[in-house]
This record gives C-alpha cells, structure tokens and sequence, in this order.
C-alpha cells in the first residue's frame, strides 16, 4: 500500500504532477524486489525532461531567404516559358489556315498517311535544297549530327523485323523514325520492342554501323529505348516553320501550310480554337487568363495552348 494513500485519494485532483510522483513511494515486497509502483515512479521523473519547454532558436531569416531564392527561381523559368510561348505562338500563327483539308479526307490519326505528310516535308516537297534544309533544321533539333546532303526519305522501310515507318539513310549514319498517332509501342517479330528492333534491323540492312531512332507522337511520349529521341509532330511542325519562314508565297508556301496545318491542330489535345488562333495571335500572346472574369472555357483553352508549345522546355 502507498504511503499517504489516503490523502492522495482525497485530492489526487489537486496535486502538481511532482506531487502525484513522491507519493509513489513502493511498499517492501518479499524477497526485496522492486515493486511495480517503484518502476512506475522512476518512469516518471525521468519524463519530466520531456515536459520542459525547449528554447529553439529558428533561423527565420535565413528560412525567407530560402523561399524568396525558390520564388525568384519559379517566377524567372516561368517568364522564360511566357516569352517562348509568345515566339511560338506567333510562328505557328503565320503558318495556320483555317482551311484543313486532310481532315476532309479523313485521314486524321493514320499513321501511314502522318508518315507520308512528314516524307513530303523532309523532302522539301521536292525541291533539293528546301529538303536539306527541312532535314537539318529537324535534325539538329533533335540533337542529332549535322547533315550535308539531303537524304530521300524511305517510307514503310521493310527489314527482316518489322517496318519503320521512315528511314533517312546518309552516308555515315541512318535515321530510323517510328511514327504513332493512337497506338504504342509494340514488339516486333523478334519480340524486342520497336525503338530496339529497328535499329538493330536497320544497321544489318544498310550496313552503317551509326542508326539513331527517333520516336514520333502527339505527345512526345518516352520510348522504351532510352537512346532513342523522342518529339511530336507540334516540334517537327515549329521546326520546320522556323526554317521555312522566308520561303515566298506561293502554291509551295500553301501546300507546307496546310501540312503543317494538319499535323498541329490533328494531334494536339484539348480545347483549342486554332482557327480564331490563326486570326489574332497577338491577343492570345497576351495572357487573357490572367484578367479577371475569363471564362472557364476559356481558361482551359489557353493552358491547353501554353502546356502544348512550352512542353519541350520542361
């Protein structure tokens, strides 16, 4: 029994917590064991330690100069996208018709009919020296070598596994380009998947030991070679807008027009109005978003259109 049982029963309400600790005071026990209660009470001196307050001395200066650093970093890369978004925006804007045609035809979303339009502009649509450039300005895109000669773009390349869609051959390397739209990517005869396999199928055929792969898809999907390059058809379309800027108005001019029409406003997802695009630019440059009172519509409209042409920068 505890020493002082009764007045602690009495007013165990009103004691501090040190109170309540020495009344724990251990009965001797046969043998000269310790009790449960004498554990008990050395339990709670020790858990005084842990009730005192602890002075903490926050570095909260140096925590806002952290976050002020991270905010000026954000705000910065955010300006960076806001300015190429605008370059972008204004390049595609000068190739855009209203008028898409392919989609009449209804010929949106087969990859065969994809493969043949990109052909026919790393070609320069038959014009030598538009197809050198075509091709070096995608390439160099991609971080691939520099090329001094065009290559004839091979559509439907058949190997001893599989079919690339497209091959550019040049005297030193090749460039495989598998081409999606809906589909993934898949496993070939060999059962090696097809970013692997063609490369492999390729270098055996052509006998050039240097083949990149460039894998092609609405979203700049990841392929499952990691060496593989991987772009849309929006950056293969910014690309050749880029180079081809100067080219004069003419049934050229409008024939890469509408191809490059096509490619943009047929794989790009979202709510994307490109036909009011194409006739003011300069309003959508501008970031309505940012004013009060946009629509809902509206708002998801322009991210969808910021997400598209800043996605490479990410």
């Amino acid at each position: 029994m505890l020493n002082g049982s009764s007045r602690f029963a009495r007013g165990n309400s009103r004691l501090t917590f040190d109170e309540r600790a020495n009344f724990m005071q251990p009965s001797p026990v046969a043998g000269g064991e310790e009790s449960v209660l004498s554990r008990f009470r050395a339990f709670v001196l020790r858990s005084r330690g842990l009730l005192r307050p602890v002075a903490v001395d926050a570095p909260v200066e140096q925590f806002r100069q952290v976050i002020e650093g991270f905010r000026l970093r954000v705000t910065g890369r955010l300006l960076e996208r806001e300015e190429e978004f605008r370059v972008r925006l204004r390049l595609l804007a000068e190739w855009l018709t209203p008028y898409d045609l392919f989609s009449v035809v209804r010929i949106s979303g087969d990859e065969n009919r994809y493969t043949d339009l990109v052909a026919w502009v790393l070609n320069g649509g038959g014009d030598p020296d538009l197809s050198l450039r075509c091709q070096r300005a995608w390439l160099t895109g991609l971080q691939l070598p520099e090329v001094g000669q065009a290559a004839t773009p091979q559509v439907q390349y058949r190997t001893i596994d599989g079919i690339p869609d497209l091959v550019l051959r040049y005297p030193e390397f090749a460039v495989v380009v598998e081409a999606k739209t809906d589909t993934q990517e898949h496993e070939t005869p060999s059962g090696a998947m097809q970013t692997y396999a063609y490369a492999d199928s390729v270098r055996r055929s052509e006998g050039v030991e240097e083949v990149h792969v460039v894998l092609l898809s609405p979203d700049g999907r990841n392929a499952a070679n990691p060496d593989a390059r991987c772009t849309s058809y929006v950056e293969f379309a910014l690309a050749m807008a880029a180079e081809l800027r100067d080219l004069p108005q003419g049934p050229l001019r409008s024939a890469f027009s509408m191809v490059l029409t096509h490619l943009i406003t047929a794989t790009v997802p979202g709510r994307i109005d490109w036909v009011r695009l194409a006739a003011e630019p300069d309003a959508w440059a501008g970031f309505p978003w940012r004013q009060a009172g946009v629509p809902r519509e509206r708002f998801r409209e322009l991210s969808d259109l910021f997400d598209v042409l800043t996605r490479r920068m990410r």
